[in-house]
């Protein structure tokens, strides 16, 4: 997702940012530097969009770094307390843009489409037209059916694999990402350590 309008998007961060934190039981030369620093944090920036650090856009996207949670741990909060209020503070950051952004962006998108006379197609209504219309004796193709089966754990069909004993590239590329993808989500392992996975 690119904003088109980043100052809309980062007037959403600060104000989020401040009804999140004022509440706290801080000092208030730490609130605002709180809320200094969390509205400086690189994942809530749009300055490092094209590298590979986070980012805002990797932030709504659902990654949460580990630095922004302890970003609050420096304020005397327990562990558990720094996630939930980061949780709390992206979750309202993502409602909020929602619906001052994506919700009207929609409207103005749908409006664009009426005035060029483009269709909305309702996926359900249209999936079943194409059903119904290939259903028709006249229309159907007559291909030569092949049933393949599945015993290996990568998931590519039987036929793909040479080797009884090992998968194909494919299949131990899908394996690693599936091994890597819990193990990001436990613990946010980086992508890099995919090469290392053994299968």
């Amino acid at each position: 997702m690119l904003c088109p309008n980043p100052t809309k998007l980062n007037n959403i961060i600060q104000q989020t940012i401040h009804n999140t934190i004022s509440s706290l039981d801080i000092p208030t030369h730490d609130l605002l530097d709180l809320q200094h620093t969390l509205t400086q944090h690189p994942c809530l920036s749009f300055n490092n969009t094209t590298s590979l650090q986070t980012n805002i856009l990797s932030t709504l996207q659902g990654f949460i770094p580990t630095d922004l949670i302890t970003t609050f741990r420096q304020y005397s909060f327990s562990h558990q307390e720094s996630t939930t209020m980061t949780i709390q503070l992206l979750t309202k950051i993502s409602q909020q843009t929602y619906e001052q952004i994506w919700k009207p962006y929609c409207s103005r998108f749908s409006q664009w489409k009426k005035d060029h006379n483009i269709p909305s197609y309702n996926c359900k209504t249209y999936n079943k037209q194409q059903r119904t219309r290939n259903h028709h004796p006249q229309n159907r193709i007559q291909t030569p059916k092949s049933l393949y089966t599945y015993n290996c754990i990568c998931g590519l069909p039987n036929h793909q694999h040479t080797d009884n004993n090992t998968c194909p590239p494919l299949g131990q590329a899908l394996r690693k990402i599936d091994l890597w993808i819990e193990e990001w989500i436990l613990h946010s392992t980086p992508t890099n350590h995919i090469l290392y996975y053994q299968i």
